[in-house]
């Protein structure tokens, strides 16, 4: 059983020698709200401010401008319970209720097998200890900003905030995609078409000329080349550059925020031996292969029959391995009482698109120096390959524990997601009717289907598209056939396994 790293807790020596240090409970009344809104910008250090106050009260220590500051200077407050007013849908309270258990030492999850290992723990944690020690003491830090763990191996630098935003539904639709600048891309930047191209009309019996690139042409030139060598090179997913991602991963996730809390060490140390086991490490590595040969490495139609039989049996390698370890944390959370482990399955996929951009990141810098868009690009195509391949429904990319917070509410409402929302579901209302529907109704048009349900079963037909002839039906399907055969072949040993595979995680 692997241990799990310790979590460092800056200033843990104080703790442990104060005396007055006890379970504390504090409620805060609140005024009752019909829905969430938005917090103020102060509430966070407001909040704190009460704590400490109630708890110098029930000490009886005077509520001093300096005491206050000493307890939160030494408190861990992350490790506060916190509920808040809306915390259930349906259900609101009006109390803010904080618990605070200290405890003499925050022991890792393994029991004595983390002593064993605490020389080597102590060398991962070196970084983040010196990171500890030059952050801003809670005196002058700015009002309402909380210290963050931070996922850092690199040059990559990413809090969970960051993860959550940029991988979690329904926070990575929030915001609306960069639209591509055609002109900057495709776009002469030359106004003059013969000095850009270096030709003249043939017309005046000009002949080709080379183009003239200035000084800074050539560097733009040689900087797109460099970065094109670059990229001949996979990304270095060994299993020690994976093993340090993963504890690097599990370091800078608020565990307790996400269900986790101290008590429950065994839910812990499931989640930190799945990020360590052989299973998941073998899936990271073979998901960055399949995703350098098809994403970054962009075949082409002249690729020879091993490059498709390679490409074909990651493919089957990676929906069988995700598949079994979704089955055996699955058998384990039917077989625990506990909800606990529901989060697993969601924050191992977070960890293996965290495991993709970090090595992508590390294996190019050269290209993510460059001021262009083509690594962004690169990356969002990345992340929808792998959904594509292993949450295509978008199952296992939310956390119901983020869901009631007031920043999903708001990720909710904008425009962006009730629009990529509206075409999801129409989708996939649409493809899930009938083929008759689909001869009434050719295209997954909105409205439709209750139009027809209020014209007494389609009365009025006449208002809708006609019924397309038998020789429109067999074009569309002869060309979805050319289609399909122009596609890039699969075998039909690759099929049966996945169908295999198919039938195994139904019966799991």
């Amino acid at each position: 059983m692997h241990s799990t790293p310790r979590r460092p807790r800056p200033r843990a020596a104080v703790l442990d020698d104060a005396p007055a240090v006890r379970a504390l409970r504090v409620s805060i009344p609140l005024k009752p709200q019909l829905a969430p809104a938005a917090l103020p910008p102060h509430l966070p250090q407001a909040v704190a401010d009460e704590f400490a106050i109630r708890y110098l009260q029930e000490i009886g220590a005077s509520a001093s401008p300096e005491n206050v500051a000493t307890v939160l200077l030494h408190f861990p407050l992350e490790s506060c319970a916190v509920s808040a007013a809306w915390k259930s849908r349906g259900s609101l309270a009006d109390v803010l209720a904080i618990d605070l258990k200290p405890t003499a030492a925050e022991a890792p999850p393994g029991g004595g097998s983390a002593r064993k290992s605490q020389a080597a723990d102590d060398h991962d944690l070196k970084t983040r200890d010196d990171d500890n020690t030059t952050a801003p003491s809670p005196r002058r830090r700015p009002r309402g900003q909380q210290a963050r763990r931070v996922f850092h191996v690199g040059p990559v630098r990413l809090t969970f905030d960051d993860m959550k935003r940029k991988f979690l539904l329904p926070f990575k639709l929030a915001s609306p995609p960069v639209e591509v600048d055609v002109l900057a891309l495709y776009g002469m930047k030359n106004s003059n078409p013969e000095a850009a191209t270096g030709q003249k009309d043939s017309s005046n019996g000009g002949s080709f000329q080379p183009p003239f690139l200035g000084s800074r042409g050539r560097w733009e030139t040689q900087r797109r080349l460099k970065c094109a060598t670059e990229r001949d090179v996979a990304p270095n997913s060994s299993v020690e550059a994976v093993g340090d991602l993963h504890k690097a991963f599990y370091l800078a996730l608020p565990l307790t925020a996400l269900g986790l809390p101290e008590s429950d060490e065994r839910a812990r140390v499931a989640l930190y031996e799945a990020l360590l086991s052989s299973a998941m490490v073998e899936l990271v590595q073979t998901t960055i292969r399949y995703l350098y040969l098809t994403v970054i490495t962009v075949p082409t139609g002249t690729d020879s029959k091993e490059g498709v039989s390679e490409r074909e049996t990651l493919f089957v390698a990676i929906v069988r391995r995700f598949t079994a370890l979704r089955a055996k944390l699955e058998r384990e959370q039917r077989a625990s009482p506990r909800p606990q482990l529901a989060v697993l399955i969601p924050l191992l996929l977070l960890a293996l698109r965290v495991d993709v951009e970090t090595l992508v990141r590390m294996q190019y810098p050269l290209s993510f120096a460059c001021v262009s868009e083509d690594m962004p690009r690169v990356l969002q195509t990345l992340d929808d390959r792998v959904s594509q391949l292993l949450d295509p429904d978008a199952h296992w990319s939310r956390l119901a524990v983020l869901e009631t917070t007031h920043e999903a509410g708001q990720a909710r409402a904008s425009s962006s997601f009730q629009r990529a929302r509206r075409h999801r579901r129409l989708r996939d209302q649409f493809f899930q009717t009938s083929a008759a529907l689909h001869g009434v109704f050719p295209d997954p048009l909105p409205g439709k289907c209750r139009r027809v349900m209020k014209l007494r079963g389609g009365a009025d037909i006449g208002h809708y598209p006609m019924v397309a002839d038998g020789s429109e039906q067999r074009r569309a399907e002869e060309e979805r056939r050319t289609e399909e055969a122009q596609a890039a072949p699969v075998s039909v040993a690759s099929k049966l396994q996945l169908l295999r595979i198919m039938r195994r995680s139904t019966k799991a």
